[in-house]
Order: C-alpha cells, then structure tokens, then sequence
C-alpha cells in the first residue's frame, strides 16, 4: 500500500534484489528499465533528468551487486548451514530474519545519501506533479481497501500470510494455518491510522524537496526512518504491538516446521545462494571490475 516516493525508489530496489518471482540475474539486468518505469508513474522527467537517473541506477546496482550482494550471499550460507545442523531457536530465528533487514537498510542509506541531489533537479511543476500523483495513489489504493468488507479484509491478510510463510516452509500444516488466523483475529484494523498517517507522510514529503539539498537531506532522513514515530505516534504503538505478537507467533510457526518443511526452507535458502552466485558472475561486473 505505501506509494510514498522515497520508499517508493528503496522498495522498488530492493524487491528487484530478493523478492521478485523472476531470476536475480533478469532482475540485475533490468533495473535500471523497472526502476525508471515505476517513478515516470509519478512525475515526467526531462531527458537530461532521466539520464542522471539512469547514471545514478547503474552505480546503484552496481554498488549492491559487488559490495552488498556478497555480504547477503554469506548470511545466505551461514543460515543454511545454522538451520541444517539445528533445531529451530530463538537465536536461529533472530538471525534469520535479521539477516533480511541488513539486505534493506544498506540500500535505504544509499539511497537516502543520494536521492536529494536527483530531487533537488524537479521544478516547481515536476514537484506539483508529483504531489498530485502521490495523493491519486493512495486514494486510489485507500478506496480499494475501503471497498472490501471487514471480512473480506480478513481473509485477505490471512492468505497473504499464508502464502508469505509457505514461501519458506512450502505447505503449511492445519496448525500452522490456525496460529496464522489467530493472529489476524486478534490484532485490531488501522486503515484509518495508516491512511491518516500515509497523507501527512506525503506531505511532509513534498515539504522536504522543496529545502535546500542539506536541509533536504536532513528532512528526508528523519522522515523515513522515523516517519512513523514522529508523525504519527499513536500508530506507530499499536503496530509495534501487532509486529511483537507477529514476531511471536511466527517463531511458534517456523519451530514447529515438519522434516520437509525444513527441507524446503533449505532449498530455498540454497537456491537464493545459487542465484546470486549467478548474478556475481554476470559479465556486466566481472568487465566493471577488471576496469
């Protein structure tokens, strides 16, 4: 649901990275092209915009691809070889899904030190333009979700769920489903809290790249990593409650995982392996290297 631009840029980014369907080498080879096609949904660049945009894409992949790409490939190695010679723990499940918060936060920071010099090149228009698009969006998705019933909401949430988990553990058992449903029971709706939240994040925004570069900078900074706490703290309590008892049911799930279901994460973990494997020996950064 977040159409903010910023996050709009890292999340593009990094869904490219891990968590497309696609192979990393087609997202890598792409991303400039994908990148490029999500923001022109929000404003319309100038020809000598859109090439600093494409230069600053290219550093960009290039950067993760030879700096951080082999930092993941390592974590990647060291859960398989964690979870194949363990039961399921609280410190394997830490490091688990703290492994995938370090593949995020490296590519937020880049792009949080270098995004301003990109924005501070709109004009007045281009930025009007983008504050247009930017609230078109979340109307648009806000009456999407407005348009379900409670319900329908419901068993939304619990199939995405679903679905997110069997990624790692292949088919759920009836248990686990249960624990999923039970969690989606019990943790309140915050449409309205995040709809509310999400409009004055846009327009913090749009307050932000209309600064000074450093002032720009500075604004951008606090505004996404600590958006949710500063504007709207009230919010950012109850979803911290609903991530803790996330947290704690998902534990539940993943330590009570079958033999092949534990086959499966593994799989899964060596595939990632493989395909970033893949990616570090693309021609595109072996020949970059050798320069």
């Amino acid at each position: 649901m977040t159409s903010q631009f910023a996050k709009k840029l890292i999340g593009t980014f990094f869904a490219l990275v891990l968590l497309t369907s696609c192979s990393l080498q087609t997202s890598y080879r792409f991303a400039d092209w994908l990148v490029m096609w999500e923001i022109d949904d929000f404003v319309t660049l100038t020809s000598e915009q859109e090439e600093h945009l494409e230069n600053y894409i290219e550093k960009t992949v290039y950067w993760h691809a030879t700096r951080e790409l082999p930092k993941i490939q390592a974590d990647v190695q060291q859960m398989v070889a964690a979870i194949d010679q363990n039961t399921w723990n609280q410190t394997i499940d830490d490091y688990f899904w703290q492994s995938w918060t370090r593949v995020y936060f490296p590519v937020r920071d880049k792009l949080l030190n270098t995004t301003p010099t990109l924005l501070s090149q709109l004009t007045p228009a281009q930025i009007k333009e983008l504050e247009t698009n930017l609230a078109k969006r979340l109307e648009e998705d806000k009456e999407e979700d407005y348009s379900k019933s409670e319900e329908e909401y419901r068993k939304d949430r619990i199939k995405g769920m679903k679905k997110w988990m069997g990624r790692w553990l292949g088919d759920l058992t009836s248990a686990q489903e249960k624990a999923i449903e039970v969690y989606v029971d019990r943790m309140p709706l915050t449409l309205e809290q995040y709809y509310a939240y999400a409009k004055s994040w846009q327009s913090s925004f749009i307050q932000c790249i209309q600064k000074p570069k450093e002032a720009m900078n500075q604004c951008l900074t606090v505004l996404v990593t600590n958006g949710r706490e500063t504007l709207a703290p009230a919010y950012a309590k109850i979803r911290k409650q609903k991530q803790e008892a996330w947290y704690q049911a998902r534990f539940e799930i993943m330590q009570s995982m079958t033999a092949k279901q534990k086959a499966h994460l593994i799989d899964t973990l060596t595939d990632y392996d493989e395909d970033i494997q893949d990616v570090l020996e693309m021609d595109r950064f072996q020949l970059a290297k050798s320069k």
